[in-house]
């Protein structure tokens, strides 16, 4: 007589549609998605993870599922312990502002971070939701311009700008929009883009004193 399989479901498990990674929640968990969602779901909540389905994102999101079902798991401090927009688990799932009330806060700094310092908790994000070559070919272009480097042919070497973008305070904002323009850099307008998301990031994240910025604008 062949023995059974005793193991529990996981109560967050993985699976693919269509080469794209999902999370699918128990049922159990429906109360929490009808105060996330505003509604009741009717059947098991899924949930989208914009990953392509690779060995290297097949990990991260069993992973992350692992963490969020042993948060979710806790009956007693799953409040505190549970992140619902996800940053916590390293993904990108966009959610509603119900879930950014829920998510606990993280203490202030004292003084407004730099350019410098929301672009490498960004980075360390970003690395997680792209492809590797995309992130080594656009991701340190990036990187080189916010930190002021400009790669002379005639030397074989970097130097550094006047202006460096990554140590201005982001509460500086005449200056952020001087480093901007004077940067020198093949689709600024994408770099402009991944500002504008870098800051909206540190934001959800609660890394700023006052979240108005030029960043905001920086599209």
């Amino acid at each position: 007589m062949q023995a059974r399989n005793t193991a529990p479901k996981p109560l967050v498990s993985v699976y693919a549609e269509k080469g794209v990674l999902a999370f699918r929640f128990s049922s159990k968990y429906n109360p929490l998605f009808e105060i996330l969602d505003g509604k009741a779901p009717n059947k098991q909540r899924t949930m989208g993870l914009g990953l392509r389905e690779s060995p290297e994102n097949w990990k991260l999101a069993q992973s992350a599922a692992l963490r969020i079902e042993r948060d979710l798991s806790d009956s007693e401090n799953w409040q505190i312990l549970f992140d619902p927009t996800f940053v916590k688990y390293g993904l990108a799932v966009k959610y509603s502002a119900a879930a950014l009330k829920l998510a606990a806060p993280i203490p202030k700094a004292e003084t407004e971070i730099t350019v410098g310092t929301m672009w490498e908790e960004y980075l360390v994000w970003k690395k997680t939701v792209v492809e590797e070559t995309t992130f080594k070919q656009r991701y340190r272009k990036y990187t080189n311009a916010v930190k002021g480097l400009i790669w002379d042919n005639r030397s074989r070497a970097f130097t550094t700008t006047k202006i460096q973008l990554g140590n201005i305070p982001l509460d500086r904002d005449s200056a952020i929009v001087e480093a901007i323009v004077a940067i020198s850099v093949s689709e600024k307008n994408k770099l402009s883009s991944a500002l504008s998301e870098a800051f909206e990031y540190a934001k959800t994240k609660g890394l700023l004193v006052n979240p108005v910025s030029v960043m905001n604008y920086s599209r």
